[in-house]
């Protein structure tokens, strides 16, 4: 008998490891997939926080864009949280928000009245400003590194996470390619006409683009004459004789916009009043 419990004894240990095998291969698979989510839980959350970071960037320079249309000049640093709706990126780091100075200023014909920016990202001229994040490494490698007007070249390091708005594309989206306020235009498409022996009169108007404005005449009719108060070209003058003339104008303002246009002024046969 004792022999015989021994053999039951093994046979029941037999069973219970048979009946264990599944547990113990459940646990094996289980730490096998844990690790494996482990390992892939760092790089899912890093490209998500990267793609977050994108979008954030996006909607951060569309707002500052919307905001420029509105007040018809760039954020300044201060207004800057205000304009973009954001101040922090998702690693909880303040962003960073570089622009031409002379954007943020009314003077100077404003936002629709600037051809040019003094601020270059990467070799790219005329840039109106950008919006970075450092990223997960928490170091800015851009240079300049801080906030504010900057006037130069600057390298927007592919280490940073960066949203760059070009002037022209500032420009298209907050309208000012659809509307002629801001930009320089010459509000004349004709000039007067005269009399012969009587005093003229025919003023040019201009307005917008960014002060002071140059005119050129290559020749004028030696009775005719321009002087420029502010922003017109005041014309006068008294035509002896009946004639045709034309003349040629150009106008420039500050910011090298040109406005090239002909104005005919016919002189007819005039007799003075009694």
């Amino acid at each position: 008998m004792p022999m015989a419990a021994s053999g039951l004894s093994r046979i029941a240990a037999g069973q219970r490891g048979v009946a264990l095998m599944p547990l113990v291969l459940t646990l094996v698979v289980a730490g096998a997939l844990i690790a494996a989510g482990t390992n892939l839980v760092g790089p899912t959350t890093r490209s998500m926080r990267i793609e977050t970071t994108r979008q954030l960037l996006d909607r951060a320079a569309r707002s500052v864009i919307a905001w420029s249309a509105t007040h018809g000049r760039l954020p300044t640093v201060v207004e800057f949280v205000a304009a973009a709706g954001v101040r922090d990126d998702p690693w909880r780091r303040a962003l960073v928000y570089v622009y031409d100075g002379h954007l943020a200023a009314l003077s100077g014909g404003g936002l629709c009245g600037r051809e040019t920016t003094t601020l270059t990202a990467n070799g790219v001229t005329n840039t109106a400003f950008w919006i970075l994040s450092a990223g997960e490494n928490l170091s800015v490698d851009t240079a300049p590194a801080g906030s504010g007007a900057f006037s130069g070249a600057a390298v927007v390091s592919p280490l940073d996470l960066a949203q760059v708005v070009s002037l022209a594309d500032l420009r298209s989206r907050a309208g000012c390619l659809g509307r002629t306020t801001g930009r320089l235009v010459l509000l004349n498409n004709e000039l007067p006409d005269g009399c012969s022996g009587q005093p003229y009169a025919g003023d040019l108007f201009t307005q917008g683009g960014v002060p002071p404005y140059t005119w050129t005449v290559p020749s004028l009719p030696s009775w005719l004459s321009f002087s420029q108060v502010g922003a017109v070209w005041r014309g006068g003058g008294t035509p002896p004789v009946p004639g045709s003339h034309s003349l040629d104008v150009s106008v420039a303002d500050a910011a090298g916009s040109r406005i090239d246009r002909r104005f005919d002024i016919t002189v007819v046969p005039c007799t003075a009043g009694p």
